[in-house]
C-alpha cells in the first residue's frame, strides 16, 4: 500500500529532467573515453547518441513553457537521431554495417507523421505510439547485433548491452500499446501506463551507457591482455603468454596425470639468412615459419614464439604422438618458399621434443627439449629426442 501511494505521487516531468541530466554526464564520461582511446571505431558516435537524447529529452520537460515546435517537434526529432547514432556506433565499435533502412524508415516515421499529429490533430497518444515504434526499431537492430554475433574478449558486456536495449524495446512498444486502452491528454498526466514504462526507461537509460562503458572497457582489457601475450611480429602467443599456459598445463597434469609433450623448433641458418639477405627476409622468414605451424597444429595445441628464431609448441594430451606431428611440421615448413623481392627462399628446421612424464616444471621441459633440438641440429631438419 505504502507503495501505492509513492507512486501515485511520481511525478514524471521530474523524473524525465533527472533523465536527461544523467544522460549529460554520461555523454561526457564516454566523450572522455573516447579522447584516451581514439583507437576503437563508435566511441565518439556513441558520445554523439547520447547527448542527442539527453537534449530532446530535456527538451522534452520544457513542454507547456515552450511551444510545441521546440518541445514536441524538435526535442523528438533529435531523440530519434540520437537513437540511430546509438546502433550507428554500436555497429561501427563492433566492426559490422549498420542496416542504413532501419534508420531511415525510424527516422521518418517520426520527421513526416510528428507535424500532423501535433498540429492538424494534436493526438499524445498517436505521437507516443510512433515514438515508440522510433526508438525501438534502432533499439532492437543493435541488441539483435549484440546478442547474435561474436563478440569476442567482450562477450559478457556485449550480451548485458544487448539484454538493456532488448528490454528497453519492448518497454517502448508495451506504453504504447498501453496508452491506447489507458489514454491520456498530455505526456505528464498521471497514468499507470506512463508510471510503470517510466520507471523501467528511467533505468534502462542509465543501463544503456554504462553498458557501453563497460563493454569499451572490457574490449581495452582484452587488448591489453592480448599485447602482453602475443608476440607483435609473428602474431603467435609470445613467451611470457606460453609461460602461463605452461603452467597452467603443469597444474592440470596434477589433477588429471594426462601427459603432454613440447616441440623446441629452430629456424635453421637463421643468422645466414639475415646476414645475406637482410633483416626485412629475415623478419618474413620467422613470419611465415609462424603461420606454417600454426596451420599444420591441431585446434588444442598452441605456437609461441619462445625468443629468436626458437618457437615452442605446446601439444596437451600428448605423449607417444610428439615425433609424429613433429614431422609433419617439419615438412610443411621445408614444403614452404619465400617470395619477397624477387627472391625464392626455401626454409626448414629443426625440431627438440620435450615429455611431461619425465619433467616436473617449465625449466626442466624447455631444457630437454632443448638437448633434443642440439641433436637435431647437428644435421639440421630433423626430429629429434633426447637419448634418440
Amino acid at each position: 500500500m505504502a507503495l501505492l501511494e509513492l507512486l501515485s505521487s511520481f511525478d514524471l516531468q521530474t523524473a524525465t529532467f533527472l533523465v536527461g541530466i544523467g544522460l549529460l554526464i554520461h555523454s561526457g564520461l564516454i566523450a572522455i573515453q573516447a579522447v584516451l582511446i581514439r583507437e576503437y571505431q563508435g566511441v565518439r558516435t556513441a558520445a554523439m547518441a547520447n547527448l542527442c537524447i539527453a537534449i530532446g529529452t530535456l527538451l522534452i520537460v520544457m513542454r507547456g513553457s515552450t511551444s510545441d515546435v521546440v518541445s514536441v517537434i524538435l526535442a523528438n526529432y533529435i531523440m530519434v537521431f540520437g537513437s540511430n547514432l546509438l546502433y550507428d556506433a554500436v555497429s561501427r565499435f563492433m566492426g559490422r554495417p549498420s542496416n542504413q533502412w532501419v534508420m531511415v524508415l525510424s527516422a521518418l516515421s517520426v520527421y513526416v507523421l510528428f507535424p500532423y499529429y501535433t498540429f492538424i490533430q494534436n493526438t499524445v497518444v498517436v505521437r507516443t505510439m510512433i515514438m515508440g515504434f522510433a526508438l525501438a526499431l534502432p533499439y532492437a537492430m543493435t541488441a539483435w547485433s549484440l546478442l547474435s554475433s561474436p563478440k569476442g574478449v567482450y562477450q559478457q558486456t556485449g550480451n548485458f548491452l544487448g539484454g538493456v536495449l532488448a528490454f528497453n524495446s519492448l518497454v517502448l512498444v508495451l506504453r504504447g500499446i498501453g496508452l491506447k486502452f489507458y489514454p491520456v491528454q498530455d505526456l505528464f498526466d498521471f497514468n499507470w501506463v506512463l508510471v510503470i514504462s517510466a520507471i523501467f526507461m528511467f533505468m534502462t537509460t542509465f543501463l544503456i551507457p554504462t553498458g557501453f562503458l563497460l563493454m569499451v572497457g572490457q574490449r581495452l582489457q582484452g587488448d591489453l591482455n592480448e599485447i602482453a601475450t602475443v608476440d607483435s611480429l609473428t602474431h603467435v602467443t609470445n613467451r611470457r603468454g606460453m609461460i602461463r599456459i605452461l603452467e597452467a598445463e603443469f597444474a592440470n597434469k596434477a589433477r588429471t596425470l594426462k601427459e603432454f609433450s613440447v616441440l623446441l623448433v629452430d629456424v635453421d641458418h637463421f643468422k645466414n639468412i639475415n646476414d645475406r639477405y637482410g633483416h626485412e627476409v629475415g623478419d618474413k622468414s620467422l613470419i611465415t615459419v609462424a603461420q606454417v605451424l600454426k596451420g599444420a597444429i591441431r585446434p588444442k595445441d598452441t605456437v609461441s614464439r619462445w625468443g629468436g628464431d626458437e618457437f615452442l609448441i605446446l601439444l596437451p594430451a600428448t605423449d607417444e604422438e610428439g615425433p609424429e606431428i613433429a614431422e609433419r611440421l617439419r615438412v610443411a615448413v621445408e614444403q614452404e618458399k619465400i617470395d619477397l623481392n624477387d627472391l625464392n627462399i626455401s626454409l626448414t628446421v629443426s625440431i627438440g621434443i620435450g615429455r611431461s612424464d619425465i619433467c616436473s616444471d617449465i625449466d626442466a621441459i624447455y631444457k630437454y627439449a632443448d638437448q633434443a633440438l642440439y641433436k637435431a641440429k647437428q644435421l639440421r631438419n630433423m626430429v629429434a629426442c633426447n637419448g634418440i
